[in-house]
């Protein structure tokens, strides 16, 4: 590989500036893996089109900060009692629309599929669960639910997702509707 391509070229100073020395290494390490520059590694990764006039930017640091933050807690011994995790409330839509009312195309609230990051407390690393269809409307392959996530969250710590709660007024309420936790989570 050139020295043009592995390295940081002065267009790319404003991001690659708050990267330390170990997270450019990281970056050239995944532009190499791709058979791409580092410039073009983090031009696809921190901007995605959605229309003409606009790009939506992703935050290098937050997707660093979660690297860093499971070296970190490796490093440090505690990543197996620790539970990292990221995710929303919901998915986005597969394609840009514009909605009622906007003048933009975006992407809407989308229930169908998302994707949920976790980590650590003795979770393998390198998972990949689950599939959507080619064109990513609705989940096909090992299909999960919120309800499966947080029963996984609740065992991990020591809580039985399956636990009936009491109302004042003395009305059961399950802690949680499915309380199957995700079995590739448990090693």
């Amino acid at each position: 590989m050139s020295q043009s391509r592995n390295s940081f070229n002065k267009k790319n100073a404003p991001i690659t500036s708050h990267f330390t020395h170990e997270d450019q290494q990281a970056i050239l390490a995944l532009a190499e893996e791709d058979g791409i520059s580092a410039s073009e590694w983090i031009r696809n990764l921190v901007t995605t089109h959605l229309d003409e006039q606009r790009s939506h930017v992703v935050r290098m640091a937050d997707i660093l900060g979660v690297r860093k933050t499971l070296c970190e807690l490796e490093e440090r011994g505690m990543l197996g009692s620790t539970i990292v995790t990221a995710l929303g409330e919901f998915g986005r839509t597969p394609k840009l629309s514009v909605l009622p009312g906007q003048t933009k195309a975006g992407r809407d609230h989308w229930a169908n599929a998302m994707s949920v990051l976790i980590a650590g407390a003795g979770i393998p690393g390198g998972l990949v669960l689950g599939a959507t269809d080619r064109n990513g409307y609705s989940a096909v392959d090992r299909v999960l639910s919120p309800e499966n996530y947080v029963s996984t969250i609740y065992t991990k710590l020591g809580i039985d997702p399956d636990k009936i709660l009491y109302t004042p007024q003395g009305r059961p309420s399950h802690l949680v509707s499915d309380p199957t936790p995700i079995r590739e989570l448990f090693v």
